[in-house]
């Protein structure tokens, strides 16, 4: 399936900056209980904030329970406020263009949202602004569907 080679577990499971939620959240998505995923990290969110944590890899979290769900418009406030927390974290809170491995996977979701609503030439452009250098296959592939979708055949 899809949704299980690009969501967050894959990249972030052997990370120890994750909190025991977080932990939990992901073992919730791994075994489809979304509803019970989103409140959970739903929770964790309230915390992050009431404390001034970023609250990036919980707002992908719900992004991915959202895509799991067909919420797709949904999905896509989650990542692209998750990219936005990475952009202030580095201090560049006004740039667009991903700048980091995980700015960019979280681009890729939000094309994948994007093309689940139709929104084709959207999610070309959301990919594109992707710099090369740290484009993955994934990335390289859904962008190169997207433009023969898209009828930029001489770009795919």
């Amino acid at each position: 399936e899809e949704f299980q080679n690009d969501d967050i577990h894959q990249s972030k499971a052997t990370s120890k900056s994750l909190t025991p939620l977080q932990l939990e959240c992901i073992s919730l998505l791994r075994s489809k209980q979304y509803r019970s995923c989103e409140l959970l990290a739903q929770m964790e969110l309230s915390r992050e904030e009431q404390t001034q944590s970023n609250t990036a890899v919980t707002l992908e979290i719900l992004g991915d329970c959202s895509r799991a769900t067909d919420q797709f418009r949904r999905a896509i406030s989650y990542y692209r406020r998750a990219a936005l927390q990475h952009r202030l974290k580095r201090n560049f809170g006004t740039l667009m263009s991903a700048q980091t491995a995980a700015e960019a996977n979280l681009r890729w979701k939000e094309a994948k949202s994007l093309s689940s609503l139709g929104s084709v030439i959207e999610a070309s452009s959301v990919l594109e602004m992707v710099p090369k250098h740290i484009r993955s296959l994934g990335i390289c592939m859904t962008l190169g569907n997207l433009h023969v979708a898209s009828g930029r055949n001489s770009d795919a």
